[in-house]
């Protein structure tokens, strides 16, 4: 009803938030990257877009056009949150302690209709979410480089790797699937200026380290930096297909491959190929 009321403690629930991504406790990590999948689908990473008016959106509809939707009733928000006009309601609410997550400083107001600020709310919760990307992307170095760091413990001194449960693979490819939708719509969600500032960002954490075992997680950063960006440009049949994410990886990824070792070698092609997936249009 009212988006205000988290917008308003974003910053602190993000400083907060961030001690989850914790490469020695995988449980919490997970819980973590979903929430964080779940809010950079609702609230842009930086920018500052013309936001719609959602009230004036409802009143605007045709209930009359032949859209293809099927109406089943109307006011269905406004039935749903009448309880919210009960002076009962409010007076509970204003009772409140301080320390309540409930508290609410202007109850009234935030139920009365739509708070006139909403538009700087969002804008300023934009603006906290572009500052706490840089963040976010240092913590996920820090899980690609205790993954690797894991992966050499787990060896023996045959330096074959030990065998691994059917419960152990499945909570990996869990894992690797949340992290995987968590960076595509964290990049996919964010404003030119902050993307351009992320991709400096994980193009020099590729440029300055090598994971050969972290490749498998590297590699969807590289696959969610070069698939959420596209700019289409030109008339007609002639139109130019660019793609900064995947030039800037591409410009560290293939760079002297031949003087590389082996494993660095490998470990740049499967960056490589996580890239280019899903690369094109």
């Amino acid at each position: 009803r009212d988006p205000s009321i988290i917008l308003s403690r974003l910053p602190e629930i993000l400083r907060l938030t961030l001690a989850g991504i914790d490469s020695n406790d995988q449980s919490k990590t997970l819980r973590t990257l979903i929430f964080y999948r779940n809010l950079v689908m609702w609230v842009p990473v930086g920018g500052s877009a013309n936001l719609p008016n959602v009230y004036e959106s409802i009143k605007a509809l045709d209930r009359g056009g032949a859209d293809g939707t099927m109406h089943v009733s109307d006011n269905l928000n406004e039935v749903r949150y009448s309880i919210t006009d009960s002076p009962i309601y409010k007076r509970a609410f204003e009772s409140l302690p301080e320390s309540s997550v409930f508290f609410q400083a202007s109850i009234t107001t935030n139920l009365d209709g739509p708070d006139v600020d909403a538009d700087t709310s969002m804008r300023e919760a934009m603006l906290t979410m572009s500052d706490w990307s840089l963040a976010f992307l240092d913590r996920v170095y820090e899980i690609l480089r205790a993954a690797g760091e894991q992966e050499k413990v787990g060896k023996g001194h045959s330096g074959v790797a030990s065998r691994h449960t059917s419960v152990d693979v499945a909570q990996a490819k869990n894992f690797s699937r949340i992290m995987k939708e968590t960076l595509c719509y964290f990049f996919s969600s964010m404003d030119d200026e902050t993307f351009v500032s992320a991709l400096r960002s994980v193009t020099k954490f590729l440029e300055e380290e090598t994971l050969p075992h972290a490749a498998k997680d590297a590699s969807l950063l590289c696959q969610a930096v070069a698939s959420t960006r596209f700019d289409l440009s030109g008339n007609g049949d002639c139109v130019t297909d660019k793609n900064p994410g995947f030039d800037a990886l591409m410009s560290v990824l293939a760079e002297d491959l031949e003087h590389r070792s082996n494993k660095s070698a490998i470990y740049r092609l499967r960056c490589l190929a996580g890239a280019v997936r899903f690369a094109g249009r």
